[in-house]
């Protein structure tokens, strides 16, 4: 079906925490991938996740993370996510963010379990800002073509940014 779209002129585009709906929908000149398709990514996360982001984009891994945490999103879920392609938007690659997801949940759960005892923890003092505090993502290098294409291919069941073949495509069509 992607091959018969694209042949049509009609690209399918990757899921996107900040765009995409339930169900896959017409959007930007193609056809958006719907968050229902992730596995491991249930109705529930993916309503919340349509919900949250009303208040505002969401602007980066920590920030997805700290909002969506209020809601019971679960690391299974995150990196469903981080794999589909769904979070390429927030300006991190998916190395960064595979490297630092559980951490950045760690701490919000630690945060959110200090907060609920009416402790102080390191973050009392840090406003709730979109930043994610002192929070800093690994410097890493992404992954090969080739693993991401692999991740997406698990994650959704298809190739959305491209297929292993591509870099051979010209030699088929010589043929």
């Amino acid at each position: 079906y992607i091959t018969d779209l694209d042949n049509n002129g009609i690209k399918v585009l990757a899921p996107d925490v900040n765009s995409s709906m339930l169900s896959f929908t017409a959007a930007d000149g193609g056809v958006r991938y719907g968050l229902l398709a992730i596995k491991n990514l249930g109705r529930n996360v993916i309503e919340s996740i349509i919900e949250e982001r009303k208040k505002g984009r969401f602007e980066n891994l920590y920030d997805f993370c700290r909002r969506m945490s209020e809601h019971g999103i679960n690391k299974r879920a995150v990196e469903a996510l981080i794999k589909s392609g769904a979070l390429d938007t927030l300006g991190h690659n998916r190395r960064q963010m595979i490297s630092s997801y559980e951490q950045i949940m760690e701490q919000l759960t630690l945060r959110r379990n200090n907060n609920i005892e009416g402790q102080l923890d390191f973050f009392s003092e840090v406003d709730d800002d979109k930043k994610g505090g002192d929070f800093e993502m690994p410097d890493v290098a992404e992954f090969r073509k080739g693993q991401l294409l692999q991740m997406e291919k698990e994650s959704i069941g298809l190739y959305v940014s491209g297929h292993p073949v591509d870099d051979y495509s010209k030699y088929i069509k010589l043929n």
